[in-house]
């Protein structure tokens, strides 16, 4: 514990407790760094999926030509 003194007042620093709480905060950081960094992931995914998805205009107009002619 170190003592300071700021406007002729005094104060008490205890380092362990403040370090016990800088910890903790940064535990959540990490926590929220992770979650983010796994929505990425599957964002990135989820938009690789649906460009692979994605049909040709071409390919879409010869499958409803395709299903015309097999109705007659």
């Amino acid at each position: 514990k170190i003592q300071t003194e700021v406007q002729k007042k005094k104060y008490l620093f205890d380092f362990e407790e403040y370090f016990e709480e800088y910890r903790g905060i940064l535990d959540y950081i990490s926590e929220l760094d992770e979650f983010k960094n796994s929505v990425d992931k599957l964002n990135k995914s989820m938009i690789r999926f649906i460009d692979i998805s994605k049909i040709d205009d071409s390919v879409e107009q010869r499958i409803k030509e395709q299903g015309a002619d097999s109705q007659q």
